[in-house]
């Protein structure tokens, strides 16, 4: 939030009728609840916007705020984690949480900046590359582009490659399947197939 202290000054120097828009994790909104834009106790916890989990706000930035900025938007992890994934896939940007909260918020609620011309700071490619692909990988579940489902089959030759090939003539692809007659199974003359 010290960041946006500075931009607020700047923004509202050269036009105090600019609305400048913080925004901050639910599990760490301090400064939301601060300023009285967020009624909710913090949920703590690991956060992918690491550089706004601030669990108490430094007074000198929490006084500038409260003169500068208009409101500070909350918005879930997982509207941080498609904000990541979408500035990669579609703007060829790499932001980690912190630097893209702000479309976070955008997504959050379309309806607030519907209409408007929107800056957004983009900041920060600090994010590990683990993270990274796990957050791919979750956006591509949201997006229903990933999925995982489980069947029962019959245990007999060729089932299983049926299935296979029901799934390619829909035109999907297969990540990876877990085929067990011991643990999974139904029966004795059935098995569940898991694939994804």
């Amino acid at each position: 939030m010290v960041s946006i202290a500075g931009m607020s000054i700047a923004l509202k120097g050269r036009n105090p009728d600019i609305e400048v828009v913080g925004v901050q994790s639910e599990r760490y909104p301090a400064m939301a609840s601060v300023l009285g834009f967020w009624h909710r106790p913090d949920l703590g916890g690991a956060s992918v916007a690491e550089g706004i989990a601030v669990r108490s706000p430094g007074a000198i930035t929490r006084e500038q705020l409260r003169r500068s900025v208009d409101h500070v938007a909350v918005v879930p992890e997982s509207r941080i984690e498609e904000a990541i994934a979408l500035l990669l896939q579609i703007e060829k940007t790499l932001c980690e949480g912190a630097g893209a909260a702000g479309l976070a918020a955008v997504l959050a609620d379309p309806a607030r900046f519907r209409g408007r011309r929107v800056g957004l700071v983009l900041s920060g490619g600090n994010i590990d590359s683990r993270l990274l692909a796990n957050v791919l990988q979750r956006q591509l579940v949201r997006e229903e582009r990933l999925l995982r489902f489980a069947v029962a089959l019959p245990d007999q030759a060729g089932s299983l490659g049926m299935l296979c090939s029901a799934i390619g003539q829909l035109g999907g692809n297969i990540d990876s399947v877990v085929h067990d007659r011991n643990f999974l199974g139904q029966d004795a003359k059935s098995v569940r197939v898991v694939a994804e």
